[in-house]
């Protein structure tokens, strides 16, 4: 089942960050899928472990037009960075399944 429930635990300096759009979080999903088609490659010995990692860096990173998001493999988040600030995001990345 599909869940797109975003959490935002704090706001920016600006005030409350808004949610992310439906084409973000498409973008994310498709990202996250990439990544997860890596670690299946590398488990199945596909990949050895300098290609896995450049893998992992290639999908593990959305630019948008003002924005830069990056996946956090030991969080399972993803950060968005709008100037020189994070913000986490946490969105379901079930694959958009």
């Amino acid at each position: 089942m599909r869940d797109d429930t975003l959490h935002v635990p704090h706001p920016t300096p600006s005030g409350v960050d808004p949610a992310p759009t439906d084409g973000v979080i498409a973008a994310l999903n498709a990202a996250s899928r990439a990544c997860r088609q890596v670690a299946i490659d590398y488990q199945s010995g596909l990949l050895d472990d300098q290609e896995m990692t450049r893998s992992i860096i290639r999908c593990g990173v959305v630019i948008l037009a003002d924005e830069v998001w990056l996946f956090d493999t030991e969080t399972a988040l993803w950060w968005r960075y709008r100037g020189a600030e994070p913000v986490p995001v946490r969105i379901s990345t079930d694959g958009g399944e």
